[in-house]
């Protein structure tokens, strides 16, 4: 069989000539010359290579020796005989077949590039390797591809068939490697869960688990292809020439020199690591044996409590874990690991020095290489235990929120923590609230973090004398990043498990009327009003109602993670309906009892009125009316209430107790329409009778004061034949007699008035008594004639014998006008009675012989008469003329000054307007007495500024017109010199007002400008001509402010003065301030874009570049704002 070995043919095998089926050998050999085996068949190797067949090695000799084609003759035995390792040179590649002749390797890397090269002779260490930039290896990596392609070379169809043969139908499938377990859920475990639990994908998500096994499987397959491949005798023997190679994968490393640095560390960690030591394998043994499941929660516990609860037992509960472990660890772990430090001094007791003078760097890295190692413990203890925290809260991590209607079947987790449902204001809250939660898990990430904080270190238990020396375990940082992870999924946990409660608040939205008051509101205004009583009873049914279904929600509302306890609430919105209940049975029974008591009182009184005895007609006609109003209307009306307060009664039965009070008042009530109309036959037939006996009384009255009215009108003829008499007391006795008939005439017009209202209470026709008017009408000018004599016979005496300075002209002129006319009136009207003519004559005679003094009187009268008047006077009638306070009218009468009147007259009109002029002076003087100007604070300076002057210029401008006028009048002359100061007074004070305003003006624009100090700095010459005017004006104003009378402010020393030189400079001041921005602006010429006012913004706050900020896009097309940098 040997010469058939080496053939390429397989032996000519003979075939039956039987028509049967091939026999089973034949079948073999057919297809074992067509495709030779890929593997070892029977083998305990999986996937062992055929090439393996021939020769007698164990697993480990033959195990991938493929890819070292030199070890394919080794002999584990035979290692330890051979003092050299074998060369390439001396180990053929295969046994099977002569190394193939290869193309020309490429070019060798630079020296080092791969390799550590040799020392020299002198024992000195080569430099080190230089360092290729990546694209040299990306060049050396390309050259050694195509080296590789050159070897190999392209496969052909042929080739590639065969090769996809043996990959997916020679290799059986217990050869390959079952997919590990956690293989397709770690694929899982990157999608979204939602398209893991979408029940839409099942089929999809069969297929793709089905595909990744068979893509598993033909990746399996196809390494095992390559690796037996990678023998170039086996390729031979399978006859396939080439096979693809798999796409080329690129990688470099960092361009940088490394060997020496990697040198130096391995001999540093050689000598001085202690990882190996016995009392670090001790110490990893301790933890792992022991303390390795030591949390700082304890989960199981934590599960074990009373859950729900409430958050701040929650956090008590997770501290006290914390504080278990913590002691724990300080008190046991600590102490053990000393232990073992003592039991094994033996490992590290060489590396103490053994005298004052030697080094104990040693013993230090020792002992921080197991504080560093106790730190690693301690750290995998807290992640652990933050991990454990966070799992504790991933049993919810599908949240509670829910669609539709709440379902606590839907939640069959345990919470953990417990919510009251509090009431706050108007509003549901939670208590404590979720933000407080948020904090109370971080607080506890924190906690457990903290709690392996400030552990004391192996030395302490070691050494006692440190016990001053602050050596602890460095721990966890609050800011470590597993921490910030624990925090945010535990967060994260706890908001999936907010959206629930918010929810299940919504629940009260419709009791929302019972919280913020809206539903009392509303029974209050169903109150106010006059409802029906059925509607009383819906409202009342509607509230029990509501009661009842507060009474059957839930008290406890388990929503996964959190619980809610809604007792207290469910019981504090149950009693409110139950109380506007009531309130409303309260309000009804209330107003059912005022109702039905008014309505008894109601009955009362008509009981009562009805047999009432009138006094007179008025009162009898008004009980007729009432009773029959009573009885037609107002009985029925009556009767109608009684059945709505049966209503109101049936419907308070179902739900009200009446009192004692509520039963009696009852009865009263309905027994009163039965009582009540007897009443009114009786009251009926009695008003009947007393009313034929009113108007009997009615028509006697009226007979009785026909006679009363002519005695009057006779005792008014008497005054026809009474003539004036001269003596005044029997003037003054006439006219009582007319004031006593005239109180008669008022009497009898109410008595007629009286009559005719019983009249038309009886509805009889109205009298109208005629004669009633004609009494006024016919005493009416006697009345007129004797109080007219009477006034003038009194004013007379007091005209011509009073004093005479006291008279009023204007008056005396006008009563006797008066006098005159009404005596004209009368003579007239008197023209068949004689005795009153004649009388009515002779006052107005002498009323016309008195009005012949009325121009003495206007001239000696005036009010403008002064002594240089009385002098003039004097002087034309030859002696002195001026009376005393008591000269009566009758003396100057005397002087006989008819002669002189004209003249007189002349004076007392020129007096009359020099009064006038004198008059209209006062008149402005009073009224600038009282006109004060108004200041107002100005900004922060301290310092105040004028307003409001409008009205203060319209009346000196009208004052100064009316000053000037008076000048110019001829008149004026007596106070000339008055006027004159008066007007000097008024232009002062216009002057001081017009530089007033102006340096007002000016001094507000520039003192924003000059308050700044780079302006100040910039135009030092404005600045001290500014400094100057400011002081003027604080000086004036501060003044001012003392008394702001006009007139006393405009008296200041030397205002006007002041306010002058002050324009003069700020003038010059406004002069420079052009000059200095026109200067700016031809230095650059953007800001002719800006305006005066813009720019000084910008110049004086030099030093902050942001004011320019407003103004950039007039400055500069396109720019609107600039980001300036620190």
């Amino acid at each position: 069989m040997n010469e058939y070995k080496s053939s390429d043919k397989l032996p000519i095998l003979t075939q039956r000539s039987s028509v049967h089926e091939p026999s089973e050998l034949y079948q073999v050999f057919l297809k074992s010359g067509q495709y030779p085996p890929l593997l070892k068949p029977g083998s305990w190797t999986k996937a062992a290579p055929y090439k393996e067949e021939r020769h007698h090695r164990s697993p480990s000799e033959s195990i991938a020796n493929n890819y070292t084609p030199t070890s394919n003759d080794l002999k584990i035995r035979a290692l330890r005989k051979r003092t050299r390792s074998l060369t390439a040179t001396n180990v053929p590649l295969s046994r099977h077949a002569p190394p193939p002749k290869l193309p020309a390797p490429p070019p060798p890397l630079p020296p080092g590039h791969h390799k550590r090269q040799k020392c020299g002779p002198s024992g000195v260490d080569p430099s080190p390797s230089r360092p290729l930039s990546p694209m040299e290896q990306f060049d050396l990596t390309e050259e050694h591809q195509l080296w590789e392609q050159q070897v190999s070379g392209e496969p052909t169809k042929e080739d590639l068939e065969r090769y996809y043969h043996y990959i997916t139908k020679e290799i059986t499938p217990d050869a390959l490697c079952p997919m590990p377990d956690d293989f397709l859920p770690n694929i899982k475990s990157r999608l979204m869960p939602r398209l893991l639990s979408n029940p839409d994908y099942q089929s999809l998500r069969v297929e793709l688990s089905e595909e990744i096994g068979e893509d598993y499987k033909f990746s399996m397959r196809k390494s095992i292809v390559d690796y037996v491949l990678k023998d170039p005798a086996e390729l031979s023997r399978l006859k396939i020439n080439s096979i693809p190679q798999s796409y080329p994968q690129k990688t470099i490393r960092a361009p940088v020199p490394w060997h020496d640095s990697f040198s130096k560390a391995w001999e540093t960690q050689n000598s001085q690591l202690f990882i190996a030591n016995a009392v670090m394998k001790q110490l990893r043994h301790l933890w792992d044996n022991k303390y390795c499941l030591v949390r700082m929660v304890d989960i199981v516990k934590l599960r074990e409590s009373q859950l729900p609860t409430d958050p701040i037992e929650f956090e008590s509960l997770v501290k006290k874990h914390c504080n278990e472990a913590r002691e724990t660890f300080k008190s046991s772990w600590v102490q053990d690991c000393g232990e073992i430090f003592r039991m094994h001094k033996s490992c590290w007791g060489h590396l103490v020095p053994a005298g004052p003078f030697q080094s104990a760097a040693l013993v230090e890295r020792f002992f921080n290489c197991a504080c560093s190692l106790m730190a690693i413990q301690v750290r995998e203890a807290v992640q652990n235990s933050l991990i454990d925290f966070v799992k504790f809260f991933q049993l919810y991590e599908e949240g509670n929120d829910y669609d539709g209607e709440y379902n606590d079947m839907r939640y069959v987790y345990q919470s953990v923590f417990q919510l009251e449902v509090i009431l706050k204001g108007t509003d549901l809250q939670f208590s404590p609230p979720m933000a407080e939660l948020e904090a109370i898990i971080n607080k506890l990430i924190g906690y457990i973090v903290e709690s392996a904080h400030a552990l004391p270190r192996v030395e302490h238990v070691l050494f006692p004398d440190l016990k001053g020396y602050d050596m602890v375990i460095p721990a966890v940082p609050l800011d470590d990043k597993i921490v910030y992870n624990a925090r945010e999924q535990a967060l994260d946990l706890l908001r999936r498990n907010f959206a629930g409660p918010k929810k299940y608040l919504g629940l009260y939205a419709k009791y929302n009327p019972l919280l913020d008051g809206s539903a009392s509101a509303q029974v209050d205004s169903f109150l106010a009003d006059d409802n029906e009583p059925e509607l009383y009873g819906k409202r009342i049914q509607h509230f029990q109602s509501q009661h009842e279904e507060l009474l059957t929600l839930s008290t406890t509302v388990p929503l996964n993670m959190i619980q809610l306890n809604c007792n207290d609430i469910n019981v504090l919105l149950a009693k409110r309906p139950t109380l506007l209940a009531d309130k409303i049975i309260t309000s009804l029974v209330n107003k059912n009892r005022e109702m039905n008591r008014q309505l008894c009182h109601r009955y009362d009184e008509v009981s009562t009125k009805v047999y009432e005895s009138p006094a007179n007609t008025e009162q009898l006609v008004e009980l007729v009316e009432y009773v029959k109003e009573v009885s037609t209307v107002t009985f029925y009306q009556m009767n109608d209430e009684v059945k709505a307060a049966a209503k109101r009664l049936l419907t308070l039965l179902d739900y009200a107790n009446f009192s004692d009070e509520d039963l009696r008042l009852n009865n009263e009530l309905f027994g009163w329409p039965a009582k009540i109309e007897p009443m009114f036959e009786v009251s009926q037939l009695k008003l009947a009778s007393k009313r034929e006996e009113a108007e009997l009384a009615l028509k006697n009255r009226a007979k009785e004061f026909e006679d009363l009215l002519q005695q009057h009108q006779d005792e008014i003829d008497t005054f026809k034949e009474k003539e004036l008499p001269r003596s005044i007391d029997e003037i003054r006795k006439v006219i009582q007699q007319l004031e006593d008939l005239n109180k008669k005439i008022e009497e009898t017009k109410e008595l007629a008035l009286s009559i005719n209202n019983e009249e038309e209470l009886f509805e009889w026709e109205v009298t109208p008594f005629p004669q009633v008017q004609a009494l006024t009408t016919s005493k009416e000018p006697f009345q007129r004639l004797w109080t007219t004599a009477l006034e003038f016979h009194e004013k007379h005496d007091k005209w011509m014998n009073g004093p005479f300075l006291e008279l009023d002209a204007e008056q005396v002129e006008e009563e006797q006008d008066n006098m005159w006319r009404t005596m004209h009136k009368l003579s007239k009207g008197f023209g068949d009675l004689p005795n009153p003519k004649r009388s009515a004559e002779g006052i107005k005679m002498r009323v016309q012989k008195f009005k012949e003094n009325l121009p003495l009187i206007q001239v000696f009268c005036n009010p403008g008469i002064r002594d240089r008047h009385w002098k003039i006077m004097s002087d034309i009638v030859g002696f002195d003329l001026k009376p005393d306070p008591t000269t009566p009218l009758t003396k100057m009468l005397e002087y006989g000054l008819t002669k002189y009147l004209e003249k007189l007259e002349d004076i007392g009109a020129a007096a009359s307007k020099e009064y006038g002029l004198e008059k209209a002076m006062d008149k402005m003087m009073l009224e600038w007495k009282d006109i004060c100007f108004n200041f107002v604070p100005y900004r922060d300076t301290g310092v105040s500024i004028l307003s409001a002057v409008d009205d203060i210029q319209v009346l000196l401008d009208d004052h100064i017109v009316k000053t000037q006028t008076m000048r110019g009048s001829p008149f004026i002359k007596p106070f000339e010199k008055e006027i004159k100061s008066w007007e000097e007074k008024l232009v002062l004070v216009q002057d001081i007002m017009d530089d007033w305003l102006k340096c007002q003006a000016t001094w507000l624009y520039l003192e924003p400008i000059f308050s700044s100090p780079d302006i100040m700095a910039q135009m030092p010459e404005e600045g001290r001509k500014f400094g100057i005017v400011d002081n003027y004006w604080k000086e004036i104003m501060t003044e001012a402010i003392k008394d702001n009378h006009a007139l006393v402010v405009v008296a200041q020393d030397n205002m006007l003065g002041k306010l002058q030189e002050s324009n003069r400079l700020l003038e010059e001041i406004q002069k420079g301030l052009n000059s200095y921005l026109e200067k700016k602006r031809l230095f650059f010429a953007r800001f002719f874009f800006l305006s005066n006012d813009e720019l000084l913004e910008i110049l004086s706050e030099t030093k902050d570049p942001l004011r320019v900020q407003p103004h950039l896009k007039k400055c500069f097309e396109g720019i609107a704002k600039l980001n300036f940098t620190d």
